[in-house]
């Protein structure tokens, strides 16, 4: 026994004083035939709602124990209707339904006429109110509150809440009612706190699948399917959209010049390799023209740019030219961007009210942690960056920002922050191109790359910054010079002493020539020459080396600069590595020196602190060590994992060898499987575990010799700027 209506409409909702209100504009209220639908639109979906159980089970309780208002809320195209829909189709045995479709704003007040009349309003009293002699909403909600049966009100498509003409059409329901609303808009500002929000979210990729599966089942096996859905996100509209269209065509006629894709595979292909056809494609037909995955989320901007936000449109097509993965919200610059023609006079505090408009809407994602970071749902990202392809405004912008961001991740304790500006730095869209800018960036994150353990990605970055110095500056450039250098170091990391020698010995006689003997630069690649004369065994003449290159340190840059120290720690280092007593010395003042100009959680204090506990065999320290270094630089830190290496040393048994096993893959992931230290580690935890298991020999197993790789004064080079 149930009473099913619809109005067309749209309104404007808020919350005030606890209760839902919709506005509306004046109307003119003539004679005309009504415009009110009994029909709730069942037709609006072309195949069963999936992976909706849990928040249809919710909502249908609510609506069965009534006195609730719901907003359901995400961007357009996430299937916030289909799930309205099913709730109607569940409840309308029990439950009175209306249906008003909240998007025109010229009928709703029309159509909540239609409302009050089916739930049993006199038509006499409905006339005199809808023609203005007494008040609309309350006639509406006095015959509402006369219902003893359950009913739900839905409200599709309420995009623009806010303050309407005064005259309040929704109001918090009773005991009996139930105001269910679908809305782009899933602020708490907006609705209030009464209002229960629940944000609706893609499909996962098997009930996507089987939505494709559905609609074109003579596309593809669930497989192939499968592919498709992930590509597309797990978008319902681009779902039904693709779905409707491989439909169509599967049974069409491959002809010259119209061969359209007929399979999940093939449009799959389309999608990757000619991304605007594929689009284009599904909804070219004039039929589906407001389903347009093109239109869409325009719509949405439209919305934030009448609500006299009109930066939020070109801040959404920045964030979608950076790449595929969270964009840090430290990356958000507001001193960056108002530098840009595009975003002249922005603040921080504006900036973050884009963004919150943005998320409001559901055209981004924000995502609270250590790191805040800001994501693009996967469709939203590919159609807005098509709408700057052709003319990108935001390039010098972009480098700007990962720029500033970069110098920054490089800090040690910027791991967390490096491992999310990576994939940025590092975008196919900023490889191509050729000017200062583009390198200066490129160096930076080398620096910041090889300062985090990610060698690999190092010497990429390091490459790309070469290429364009080489070409603009020439091979002695100061820039130019510091970017070989770095090469340099990164090939003498990689085991290969005399191939870095020999890159080395190139850099000085080019940075002697452009910035004569006494130079820091230079002295830093003399110190570098010696560590690739230790490492050939050559240990008198880098000792020898050390000791000049100190002296001329402490008089050309003074005996507290950073770089001073490091060499004091090369020279201390080399005594312990050829057993010499004296380096427990050497270590102990390097360190009291370092506290006090670096302080007790710099890289450097703790390389040292490193090295000195294991000159004095101190297993305690060790341990101490390990929890100061994952406290200032984080577990995963190469100085980190260098004393956690050490520890498991001193530790063996089950608990050492999970953590050689956890050092090992970190290695491999950032260093790759043939890097000395991924070789090193992997000897370390086969040792270990060799040790653990027990002997079948009478004479037992002998030990195998644990290999520590130190980070000696890495860290320093990594961070190495270009100095002009």
């Amino acid at each position: 026994m149930s009473q099913i209506g619809r109005a067309s409409s749209a309104g404007v909702v808020h919350q005030a004083a606890g209760d839902l209100h919709v506005h509306h504009a004046p109307h003119g209220g003539g004679g005309g035939p009504g415009r009110g639908s009994v029909a709730v639109p069942y037709d609006g979906t072309e195949h069963l709602v999936r992976g909706r159980d849990d928040l249809l089970d919710e909502v249908t309780a609510l609506t069965r124990m009534g006195g609730r208002s719901v907003v359901l809320h995400g961007a357009g195209g996430f299937g916030k209707t289909a799930i309205a829909l099913s709730l109607a189709r569940r409840v309308s045995e029990s439950v009175h339904v209306w249906w008003v479709d909240a998007t025109d704003s010229r009928s709703l007040a029309d159509d909540l006429r239609e409302v009050a009349l089916r739930a049993g309003a006199a038509p006499k009293p409905v006339r005199r109110a809808w023609r203005g002699d007494r008040s609309a909403p309350d006639l509406l909600w006095a015959t509402l509150d006369r219902l003893r049966e359950p009913w739900l009100l839905v409200l599709d498509n309420a995009d623009s809440p806010g303050a309407g003409d005064g005259r309040d059409w929704v109001r918090t329901p009773p005991r009996t009612g139930t105001v269910l609303i679908t809305s782009r808009d899933g602020r708490s500002a907006t609705w209030g706190g009464r209002v229960l929000r629940r944000r609706v979210p893609a499909l996962d990729p098997r009930d996507a699948a089987a939505v494709l599966r559905e609609l074109a089942p003579r596309a593809g096996d669930l497989r192939e399917a499968a592919d498709l859905a992930e590509a597309l996100g797990g978008l319902p509209l681009a779902l039904c959209l693709a779905g409707r269209y491989l439909d169509a065509t599967a049974g069409a006629v491959r002809l010259p010049g119209a061969d359209r894709p007929r399979t999940f595979a093939e449009y799959r292909t389309m999608l990757r390799d000619h991304f605007a056809d594929a689009v284009t494609a599904v909804t070219a037909e004039p039929t589906h023209h407001r389903d347009c995955l093109v239109t869409t989320w325009e719509r949405s901007l439209d919305l934030l740019h009448d609500r006299g936000h009109p930066l939020a449109r070109p801040l959404l097509r920045l964030l979608s030219t950076f790449a595929p993965a969270p964009v840090p919200c430290a990356l958000l610059d507001a001193a960056v961007l108002a530098g840009s023609p595009v975003f002249a006079g922005t603040t921080p505090t504006g900036l973050a009210a884009l963004v919150s408009e943005l998320a409001g809407l559901g055209l981004v994602e924000v995502h609270h942690g250590d790191l805040d970071t800001v994501s693009l749902h996967p469709l939203v990202r590919d159609i807005t960056r098509h709408h700057v392809d052709d003319h990108d405004p935001y390039t010098d912008t972009r480098l700007a920002l990962l720029h500033r961001l970069a110098t920054r991740a490089a800090d040690p304790s910027g791991w967390s922050l490096w491992r999310a500006l990576l994939p940025h730095c590092e975008h196919e869209r900023l490889a191509v191109r050729s000017d200062t800018a583009f390198a200066d960036l490129c160096h930076s994150a080398g620096g910041a790359a090889y300062e985090h353990g990610f060698s690999t990605a190092a010497e990429r970055l390091y490459r790309r910054a070469l290429r364009v110095r080489l070409d603009l500056l020439g091979p002695r450039h100061p820039d130019s010079l510091a970017t070989r250098h770095n090469l340099a170091v990164l090939h003498a990391d990689d085991g290969d002493p005399e191939a870095a020698r020999a890159e080395f010995c190139a850099v000085l006689a080019d940075q002697v020539a452009v910035l004569g003997e006494c130079h820091p630069d230079v002295l830093t690649t003399r110190r570098d020459l010696a560590r690739t004369a230790w490492a050939c065994g050559e240990h008198a003449h880098a000792e020898a080396e050390y000791r000049e290159i100190e002296a001329l340190q402490r008089e050309v840059l003074g005996e507290n600069h950073p770089d001073t120290l490091i060499t004091r720690y090369e020279t201390a280092a080399a005594l312990h590595d050829r057993g010499d007593p004296g380096a427990t010395t050497a270590l102990r003042a390097l360190l009291h020196d370092q506290v006090r100009v670096l302080g007790h959680h710099h890289a450097h204090t703790l390389i040292t602190r490193h090295r000195l506990a294991r000159a004095c065999h101190d297993d305690l320290d060790q341990h101490h060590v390990v929890r100061l270094t994952i406290a200032a630089l984080g577990p995963e830190h190469p100085i980190t994992l260098t004393a956690r290496t050490s520890r498991a040393v001193v530790a063996r048994g089950e608990d050492a060898a999970a953590e050689l096993r956890d050092v090992l893959e970190v290695l491999a992931s950032r260093r790759g499987p043939d890097h000395p230290e991924t070789l090193a580690s992997r000897h370390n935890l086969r040792v270990a575990t060799d040790d653990d298991r027990p002997s079948t020999s009478p004479l037992g197993r002998r030990r195998g010799r644990i290999r520590v790789v130190d980070p000696v004064d890495l860290p320093a080079q990594r961070r190495n700027p270009p100095r002009s």
